[in-house]
């Protein structure tokens, strides 16, 4: 119909200091979600939860390894978690326990979204932190960027059939399993 506007599922990716993997994560999903037909109905975005690298380009080592496999990260400058991405994003996924802990402290109470670890999408396994490769080799950014397409391809299975479903997007996130930041 026209002039129906579908609602977009929005997803941040959040590290330290928006210049290594949340890039690198933005950039996987929307390449993976583009190829399933599903980067339409997404908003992807990152941010960091410290100001040391605000106004930076992504560090040119993450953009080296993902173009390197067909990845394009967004060239958006560094940025700091906003109160306003708890009310625009429903899934909100940081790379490590720190990360993960400073988004709880500054979620709002009325955030009723999903806060967890990336690497904690995989109920069968514990999660895993997303380790920061900025004072690495390349190799590290490589094994990094490994760790990121496991997760963000999980990602996507995790989110397509809520995206298949259009009612899906009108309703609430859905209860977070174990492992996700909860009151």
């Amino acid at each position: 119909m026209l002039g129906v506007r579908k609602k977009r599922w929005g997803v941040l990716f959040v590290c330290t200091n928006n210049i290594c993997r949340s890039p690198m994560a933005d950039g996987v999903l929307r390449t993976i979600a583009r190829d399933a037909g599903l980067l339409p109905r997404l908003l992807i975005s990152s941010a960091g939860t410290h100001p040391n690298c605000i106004g930076q380009a992504v560090d040119v080592r993450a953009r080296v390894v993902a173009e390197r496999r067909g990845y394009v990260i967004p060239r958006n400058r560094a940025r700091m978690v906003s109160a306003h991405d708890f009310a625009r994003y429903r899934w909100i996924l940081a790379m490590d326990a720190y990360n993960l802990k400073t988004l709880a402290e500054r979620r709002p109470s009325r955030f009723a979204g999903r806060l967890c670890l990336l690497g904690g999408l995989d109920s069968s396994r514990q999660a895993r932190d997303v380790a920061d490769p900025y004072f690495g080799t390349l190799a590290g950014f490589e094994r990094v960027l490994d760790q990121i397409e496991g997760y963000c391809r999980l990602l996507l299975r995790q989110l397509a059939p809520l995206l298949d479903d259009e009612a899906h997007a009108a309703e609430p996130s859905p209860a977070p399993p174990a492992g996700d930041v909860q009151d």
